[in-house]
């Protein structure tokens, strides 16, 4: 920003602070990253003198800026300012600026606000940026507001916060909730963690009539890394028609333990259906181990060649193939 070179720190500032409202995205980030540019301790008081300003916007935007600066020594005067303006919008700039700074030190004026206002606006902005100070006591409160709140904005909002912070104690509180948006926010954070409280709802969408939810479900159903999870799986593998479903099982299987597997596995190698003996020898390919060597082993003698050539592919790849060598059926041995 040439047009800034000539002008004093003050005019500078008030400046870049025009441009935080600026509908370019880009033009907001280079104001931003030259606000951080300038001398550090002089901006922040510079700031701090102008959330006192009579222009609101203004007041809202030296918020801001001083969570972008994360200014540590604004936070008193933040606090104030979040306490005190009369302006929805600068109050709730003033918690986008202290989450940003994230400091724990905050935490109990943040939760009495949230508890306590009467402003929603306000009052959604604290749920949602309570997400970015992570720390075991933001999770506490989030959890304790979460079950006291009543509105559902602020309610869902929460509930994504608990989400950014991995909780899955605090999704499962939220995950019966009676709004459907909350119930889905709180899902949708389980299944990125894995969670095995979702794989009751997991097993009933394998057998979904779309095969992309089936899909979905399986690879759902690997990471859960659950006992739970291998009758459902063995049950896409063995009778899915889609054959997409079924490499997801295969997946999936591949990541549970694989002496629970193994078995069930093993049983399946002499299935009157050439297609699943030969998705089962795929699975088994996952786990190098005794048990699924000596399954593989038996499988090159399979009586259907693509179901004997894929065992002899397999054993190739693993490591002491050449002891295993003689042992294999000759006949799929040139594949």
């Amino acid at each position: 920003m040439k047009e800034l070179e000539n002008l004093n720190s003050v005019d500078i500032i008030l400046k870049l602070l025009e441009a935080f409202d600026d509908k370019n995205r880009d033009i907001r980030l280079d104001a931003i990253e030259s606000l951080q540019k300038l001398n550090y301790q002089e901006s922040i008081t510079i700031l701090i003198s102008i959330l006192e300003d009579k222009n609101c916007y203004l007041r809202a935007d030296a918020a801001l800026a001083l969570g972008y600066l994360n200014a540590h020594t604004s936070i008193p005067s933040l606090l104030q300012t979040f306490h005190n303006d009369r302006e929805s919008l600068v109050r709730s700039n003033a918690v986008i600026a202290l989450s940003l700074i994230a400091s724990e030190v905050v935490l109990p004026e943040l939760f009495y606000v949230l508890q306590k206002d009467k402003d929603i606006s306000v009052r959604e902005h604290i749920a949602f940026c309570l997400g970015e100070i992570r720390s075991e006591t933001t999770v506490l409160g989030l959890i304790k507001a979460y079950k006291e709140e009543e509105n559902d904005t602020v309610r869902l909002n929460l509930v994504d916060s608990l989400g950014r912070l991995g909780s899955e104690a605090g999704l499962i509180a939220a995950f019966q909730d009676p709004c459907g948006r909350i119930r889905e926010t709180s899902e949708r954070y389980l299944r990125y963690l894995n969670s095995t409280i979702l794989i009751p709802k997991l097993i009933i969408e394998t057998k979904s009539e779309y095969s992309w939810m089936r899909s979905i479900s399986a690879e759902a159903l690997g990471n859960t890394h659950s006992e739970l999870a291998i009758p459902p799986l063995l049950e896409l593998l063995i009778n899915d028609k889609e054959n997409s479903v079924a490499w997801e099982a295969t997946k999936a299987l591949g990541k549970l333990n694989s002496d629970l597997v193994i078995p069930n596995l093993l049983q399946e190698l002499t299935n009157d259906n050439p297609d699943v003996r030969w998705r089962v020898v795929g699975v088994l390919g996952r786990f190098e181990t005794e048990a699924s060597i000596l399954g593989l082993q038996n499988a090159t003698n399979d009586d259907v060649s693509f179901v004997s050539n894929r065992a002899i592919s397999i054993l190739k790849r693993f490591s002491d193939f050449q002891k295993l060598e003689p042992f294999l059926h000759k006949g799929a041995r040139s594949f």
